[in-house]
């Protein structure tokens, strides 16, 4: 089920349900070993797949087609992929949509790169017939702690329509927050888009040193979404215990679904897309990278 690569730099695991990485231990030049991608606290369990299959086994990153709650986060968040290639230097695995999806397939290509603590990977779909969908990739983080390192005066929304600067997010209680900072003070569950995200993010881990940096294509995934999980959810397999952070780059409107962001809604109302299109038989290629360093 699990596929490994180590390399000078780390170690990486590949599970063949959902395609997904992690864990992953990344290995800093100083020597120190350190592991940002959370692995849920019921990983080991027996969870109802018959409730919802996404939360089985549910660890480190994923894509995402199409992205939302509505649809599970696609299909292949909750199947188990082909490998088709699984060698000391990359793992491809694949998955076949349902004949009646408007997807064909996705191929999933996941390379460390052998010179340095980082991870290359690569999302390849395969398109059946002309649709537009949201999409949406899915690094989740652990408990952290971290700082979320983009300008205070970075424009994000909420469901509810609000616009307001990352640094001073209105809270239904009438307080202000710094979204930055991660976990919150209190339980809560949490997402918030961060609008027109330029293709990068540094999430910094002042506790153990270190940064986590992901970059992406911004012409595909425009938004970069928040997901802050801090023992707000209380139903099963979550019982309050669980903090994770997603930090997602999206063409999406939230995790709405097909429905919200083919449709009018705020986010594409200020012209930011919130779908990607897709022509039947070609293909679409997006990569993106995770990397690690120290900091002082």
């Amino acid at each position: 089920m699990t596929h490994t690569i180590g390399w000078d730099h780390g170690l990486l695991a590949v599970d063949r349900f959902g395609g997904r990485l992690g864990p992953v231990l990344f290995v800093l030049p100083d020597g120190r070993q350190v592991a940002p991608l959370a692995v849920a606290p019921w990983f080991s369990e027996k969870v109802d797949l018959s409730l919802t299959p996404l939360f089985h086994r549910l660890r480190g990153e994923w894509p995402c087609v199409p992205f939302g709650k509505d649809v599970s986060h696609g299909y292949s968040a909750s199947q188990e992929w082909d490998v088709l290639e699984a060698s000391d230097s990359r793992i491809r695995l694949a998955i076949a949509y349902p004949d009646a999806h408007p997807i064909r397939r996705l191929e999933r290509i996941i390379r460390p790169l052998p010179d340095r603590p980082a991870i290359d990977l690569e999302l390849i779909i395969d398109t059946r017939e002309d649709c537009r969908l949201p999409v949406g990739l899915h690094p989740t983080l652990g408990a952290g702690p971290w700082f979320i390192d983009l300008p205070p005066e970075t424009s994000v929304a909420t469901p509810n329509s609000i616009i307001a600067p990352i640094a001073s997010v209105p809270t239904s209680d009438g307080a202000f927050i710094d979204a930055r900072h991660f976990p919150p003070d209190v339980p809560t569950e949490e997402l918030l888009q961060v609008l027109e995200a330029n293709g990068r993010v540094g999430l910094i881990n002042k506790g153990e040193g270190y940064r986590l940096d992901l970059t992406w294509n911004e012409a595909h995934f425009p938004s970069l979404l928040l997901w802050i999980s801090h023992r707000g959810l209380m139903m099963p397999p979550w019982n309050g215990r669980t903090t994770m952070l997603g930090v997602e780059p999206v063409c999406s409107a939230f995790d709405l679904g097909t429905t919200v962001a083919q449709g009018d809604n705020p986010i594409k109302d200020r012209g930011i897309a919130t779908t990607l299109a897709f022509r039947a038989g070609e293909t679409f290629r997006t990569q993106y990278r995770l990397a690690a360093q120290p900091i002082q």
